[in-house]
């Protein structure tokens, strides 16, 4: 999954001292020169424009990146843009609405002052705050379609970035291909929702024949399919899969006893092809030709037994029912649905098969308007006489014979096994497949949840999140490997899960950090030591390989305060909380609002280490060491003076402090050292007349 990611972080790494590339950051990222010109993009920024239907020329190098985000009709954020590029501030963020095709999508931009061609420039990275605010909205969105069982976008662009980011795929290779069909809204008002279901779960079963392992296929929009593949080749291969998958729809759909041509469009860069106008066929229109004869029920009978039959291949339980809802004939699949064999059901009350949500007078009310020209469709939960019950979506609608109502036909399609696969999707996208814990995504719903009850009990509930931080886990996972390191995680949330209260929501929320969410605490001082149980908790000796482990952890939280805060700010409380109990030292600390103004300085601080190594100069001051004896100068101290933009030199104590968080110590260390010693060469190419000066 896309990681939180410093833009202060990504600047380094890009014009640095190490030179990382671009593409090493997981979110969209640009490079903006100070003019406003795009320098540069990385792969998750081209992603994301083609998942967007983006013109590349408008977001890619030499783009006027000013003009683009003028789009977003934001003066603050373009005004806060230019100001980082004209070097006024060096760190700018704001949250704004990027509207597409498909989905308006929330956004945080980060943009941080770095020097570009040896003037100022920015790197911006665009962090996704979209479920943030569908969770603060009360609509998580979903994701896992309840129709097709497919992943949403969101869900399918995290499953790539995070391959990319374990190295599965390579960016450059993706290719999306969108499937968009024409005729389904048409489809919905001449036979129903229902029908447009049935017709949309297959085109997806058809668009899965042709799908890879590798590649991920998801519902992009109510009538709009995406797929993405890690590895396209070349344009002659993309074109080929277009023309393969738009072979796959240029056949009819079955829906019940209608056939759907459907208008189909399906288009993967410049390559777009479409099939089909959409019509629906009713039976009467399919040339189906039986014994047909005008006299007497019987031979009518043998008319619709005989077009009935033709409708096996459909592979759906299809009935045929007289104006009584009794059974003239069944196909072979209502037979192996049903468990009666056509002989046995002819002439029996469609109840004696299995009964349902309906009573009887129910379903001859349905059949006495089907009868009448009409058709039905409902979800129904049947009851067969073997005792097994299925959830099944059912439809009805007239077969006609020489222009008359001869028979009601009725397609029973049992989706138990779908909606089970729905359910298990569902569960696999909200929770971590490693520990089975819930994931962050879940952990937000249920958050709001109770944040929802809390302000609206007018202060009788409270909430507190908990995050605990493995300190020890990634060195015992270098030591360890990585399969006796997932036992360990494992071990750790069978810990947690011994040791928090029943209602407490449990998550693994990253790599190395689980967090809880209650309600029974009152106070900090109680928080803190219900954390502190916890900790003892993790701290537990496992024997893994023989070799006896102990983890420590360090736990930040967070009670909520009036007024509610939302369910992502909560959080953000307890992982400034933890940060402060990590620079302590494996300790539990509740958060207070100071902890903001020390991140905040803490980030501005470091902001100013990674230009002052990006430039390649540390800012020195001397002083000089005289001899006590005569008071003669024999040395000077060389000091760091590191000034912020209030122009207030910063402690070398605490500038290194930072540096040692950022990973910059080494780097910082360097700098100081070159600086210094080219000054002392100049004082000694000047003779020993330089004193203290």
């Amino acid at each position: 999954m896309a990681q939180r990611t410093d833009p202060g972080e990504s600047a380094d790494g890009i014009l640095g001292a190490a030179r990382r590339p671009i593409d090493s950051v997981s979110v969209p990222a640009v490079v903006v020169d100070g003019a406003g010109v795009v320098r540069a993009t990385n792969q998750a920024w081209r992603l994301f424009g083609e998942l967007n239907d983006a013109d590349p020329v408008a977001t890619g190098p030499g783009a006027d990146y000013l003009a683009a985000a003028g789009g977003a009709e934001d003066s603050e954020l373009v005004e806060g843009l230019r100001a980082v590029l004209a070097g006024r501030r060096v760190f700018f963020e704001r949250e704004y609405l990027c509207p597409s095709p498909t989905e308006d999508r929330w956004f945080l931009m980060r943009a941080v002052s770095i020097p570009v061609d040896d003037a100022m420039g920015a790197l911006v990275v665009h962090l996704d705050r979209t479920a943030e605010h569908l969770a603060a909205a009360g609509d998580d969105g979903p994701s896992a379609d309840p129709v097709t069982g497919l992943v949403d976008r969101a869900t399918a662009a995290a499953i790539v970035e995070e391959r990319i980011a374990q190295g599965e795929v390579v960016p450059a290779g993706l290719a999306v291909t969108t499937i968009h069909l024409r005729g389904l809204d048409d489809v919905v008002r001449a036979l129903g929702d229902k029908a447009g279901e049935k017709v949309l779960v297959q085109v997806v079963a058809r668009a899965n024949r042709l799908v890879r392992r590798g590649d991920v296929l998801c519902r992009s929009g109510p009538a709009t399919l995406t797929l993405v593949r890690p590895s396209a080749g070349d344009e002659d291969a993309r074109a080929s899969l277009v023309d393969r998958l738009a072979a796959a729809f240029d056949h009819p759909f079955q829906v019940g006893v209608h056939q759907v041509v459907l208008a189909v469009e399906v288009r993967s860069g410049g390559r777009a092809v479409t099939v089909g106008a959409t019509r629906v066929l009713s039976p009467a229109e399919w040339d189906l030709h039986g014994p047909a004869s005008p006299h007497g029920r019987a031979a009518l009978d043998e008319v619709v037994r005989a077009r009935t039959a033709l409708l096996d291949a459909v592979g759906e339980a299809v009935l045929a029912l007289d104006d009584r809802a009794c059974v003239v004939h069944m196909n072979t699949a209502a037979e192996q649905l049903f468990g009666w064999s056509n002989e046995d059901a002819r002439g029996r009350h469609l109840r004696e098969l299995g009964s349902s949500d309906l009573t009887s007078d129910q379903v001859e009310a349905v059949v006495r308007h089907v009868w009448a020209g009409g058709t039905w469709a409902d979800d129904l939960v049947i009851r067969l006489r073997s005792g097994r019950r299925f959830e099944a979506q059912v439809s009805a609608a007239p077969l006609l014979v020489e222009g008359q109502v001869s028979a009601v036909i009725t397609s029973t399609v049992d989706v138990s096994r779908r909606l089970a696969a729905v359910a298990d999707l569902s569960h696999q996208v909200r929770h971590d497949r490693l520990t089975g814990l819930r994931n962050r995504a879940a952990l937000i719903e249920s958050l709001d949840e109770v944040l929802t009850d809390v302000a609206s009990a007018d202060g009788a509930t409270s909430a507190t999140v908990i995050v605990v931080d493995l300190e020890d886990f990634r060195s015992q996972n270098r030591v360890l490997g990585p399969a006796l390191g997932d036992h360990l995680l494992r071990a750790t949330a069978a810990a947690l899960r011994q040791t928090t209260h029943p209602g407490d929501v449990l998550a693994r929320v990253s790599g190395d950090s689980f967090a809880v969410c209650c309600s029974h605490l009152r106070d900090d001082e109680a928080a803190v030591r219900y954390a502190d149980h916890l900790r003892e908790a993790v701290a537990r000796p496992v024997i893994l390989g023989g070799v006896r482990v102990v983890l420590r952890s360090s736990a930040g939280v967070a009670l909520v305060r009036p007024p509610t805060p939302s369910s992502s700010e909560l959080l953000r409380r307890a992982d400034a909380a933890l940060l402060d109990a990590k620079a302590v030292g494996r300790s539990s600390l509740a958060y207070h609002h100071q902890m903001d103004e020390r991140l905040r300085r803490q980030a501005l601080l470091e902001v100013l280490i990674r230009r002052m190594v990006a430039g390649g100069r540390a800012p020195l001051a001397y002083q000089a060491i005289h001899r006590l004896a005569d008071g003669a100068v024999i040395g000077a101290e060389a000091l760091l003076r590191l000034r912020g933009d209030s122009g207030v030199p910063v402690s070398p104590q605490e500038v290194f402090a930072a540096a040692d968080r950022a990973g910059l110590s080494r780097d910082v260390g360097r700098l100081v050292l070159e600086a210094a010693c080219q000054e002392a060469r100049r004082w000694a190419d000047r003779g020993p007349s330089v004193s203290s000066a």
